[in-house]
């Protein structure tokens, strides 16, 4: 059985820069308001903090607001399904200039359905000969905790960081030809508990016996 290394220092910083924003700041906006209905996890002011620099792109007066409301969309959907949430629709709705009460901004409306909340209940590994298959499930989202271990979210952005790092793990360790099927997610009813199944055929393991240099060149001793 071959030792199976932790996960390196670079991966483990790659996945905290990939999944951690810093606390959102309170901030308002003169020319484009905005609320927020059907966000029962997150308050309205951490949910504003993440879209801050997309709101800060619409100038007053101007016509960038759609795009920058498409872009705050895509950030909360993004954000939402890294804390668990992988059906959740985001929606916008905007007036129109004229239809904004006098003396008062644009406002949107950010409409929200979270859906379930999803954890990642177990990760199994098939085709796994080289390693210990329990290692290498290290490479997947796990239980954090001591005294009561919590499971991990369910997040498909880091799903495939993991299964992408797993495979980089294996061509490093000499297996050329590992092949890796995409992961299989079976659900719960309620949508509530997730499992994951990854098919793997690792392939012959290559080793580099000697290496032989031809050529005339010459080395200048030194």
């Amino acid at each position: 059985m071959i030792r199976v290394p932790r996960p390196s220092s670079a991966l483990l910083w790659l996945l905290l820069v990939a999944f951690w924003t810093p606390a959102p700041a309170p901030a308002s906006r003169a020319g484009l308001e905005v609320s927020f209905e059907g966000n029962r996890t997150f308050p309205a002011d951490e949910l504003q903090g993440r879209i801050q620099l997309e709101l800060d792109e619409v100038q007053p007066g101007s016509s960038t607001a759609e795009a920058a409301l498409n872009d705050a969309a895509f950030e909360l959907r993004l954000f939402y399904r890294r804390q668990g949430f992988p059906f959740v629709e985001v929606e916008y709705q905007l007036p129109s200039p004229g239809e904004a009460p006098e003396g008062t901004g644009r406002r949107a409306r950010f409409l929200i359905r979270e859906g379930p909340r999803t954890v990642l209940e177990e990760v199994e590994l098939v085709g796994v000969r080289s390693f210990d298959e329990k290692s290498l499930r290290n490479f997947f989202p796990r239980k954090t905790g001591t005294l009561n271990p919590r499971l991990p979210w369910y997040s498909q952005e880091a799903v495939e960081l993991s299964a992408s790092a797993l495979e980089d793990f294996y061509y490093t360790s000499g297996f050329l030809d590992i092949e890796m099927a995409e992961p299989r997610l079976e659900l719960s009813e309620d949508r509530t508990r997730a499992r994951l199944t990854v098919e793997l055929s690792e392939g012959p393991r290559f080793v580099l016996r000697h290496v032989v240099f031809e050529g005339g060149l010459e080395l200048e001793e030194t």
